[in-house]
């Protein structure tokens, strides 16, 4: 909804400005000379730029494409704002060199693409980072969810203390996962469960042996970490 409300608000200011550039342009009296016609073409095309990255820089309602979106929007407003003066210039003084005025505006819409480019491959890199960290710390949360869920399911007080204690040993576990330790892991989440299936049949003795079993997997897992770090 609010990103909804964002771009309808871009949408309205581009308007706005396109309309207040285009009657100001051609309501004074200036002379319609090639200068002219390269400023206001290049304002527009800026002032189109500007709006296309404020919708796209946001594209997501969270903090992170907030964070990542600012910079994007800073680097198109302000190439904007330069380009807004440039332009008043070439439209003001007819005579203005073309031949100077086209390598100046190009250079300053390079230089805005390649800001864009730039900041915009640098948040595609954190994304791809922040997913992959996700995975790697994927086994380690879906084990302690497992296993408060077995906590949960427990009707023996003893068992929920051995299971709680289990808990907190995964929460404290190194939370990154790698190749290496792929087989342990696998092990550990063959015996989630058959330690389910013991403590909803209410068999303690065999649920006991299993969380004494996932513990030593455990921890021979954080030895590991530790080696490959």
């Amino acid at each position: 909804m609010i990103i909804l409300k964002n771009k309808k608000l871009t949408l309205t200011v581009t308007l706005i400005l396109f309309v207040m550039i285009t009657v100001v342009s051609f309501a004074l009296p200036l002379t319609r000379s090639a200068s002219f016609w390269l400023g206001y073409l290049f304002i527009i095309a800026a002032l189109i730029i500007c709006a296309v990255i404020s919708i796209v820089a946001f594209t997501h309602d969270d903090l992170r494409s907030r964070f990542y979106g600012l910079p994007l929007m800073l680097v198109a407003w302000y190439y904007f704002l330069a380009q807004l003066v440039m332009s008043i210039v070439q439209m003001v003084i007819p005579v203005f060199p073309v031949r100077v005025a086209v390598p100046i505006n190009i250079i300053l819409l390079g230089f805005c693409l390649i800001g864009l480019i730039t900041i915009n491959v640098g948040r595609d890199e954190v994304g791809m980072l922040d997913e992959k960290i996700k995975q790697k710390t994927l086994f380690v949360k879906t084990l302690q969810s497992d296993v408060e869920t077995i906590t949960a399911q427990s009707k023996s007080t003893t068992l929920k203390n051995e299971l709680t204690m289990l808990t907190n040993k995964i929460r404290f576990s190194d939370p990154i996962s790698s190749m290496q330790l792929v087989m342990i892991e696998q092990k550990i989440n063959l015996m989630i469960p058959m330690l389910s299936e013991a403590v909803i049949k209410e068999n303690d003795a065999y649920a006991h042996e299993i969380i004494n079993e996932v513990t030593l997997l455990i921890d021979e897992r954080n030895r590991q970490c530790k080696l490959l770090k």
